[in-house]
């Protein structure tokens, strides 16, 4: 888990990403069916940050 936490501070830090990104966390974290979500923004997040 702290990998991915890692991760998304990796992409946050990034210029264009981080909007992007940061509207996927937000939905992912707001939206009821979240645990998919953040899933998936987590493997996108990772993706990006590799």
């Amino acid at each position: 888990m702290r990998d991915l936490d890692r991760a998304r501070e990796q992409v946050r830090r990034l210029d264009k990403p981080a909007a992007l990104m940061g509207s996927l966390w937000r939905s992912a974290h707001h939206g009821k069916e979240n645990a998919a979500r953040r899933w998936a923004a987590d493997a996108l997040g990772l993706a990006v940050a590799a």
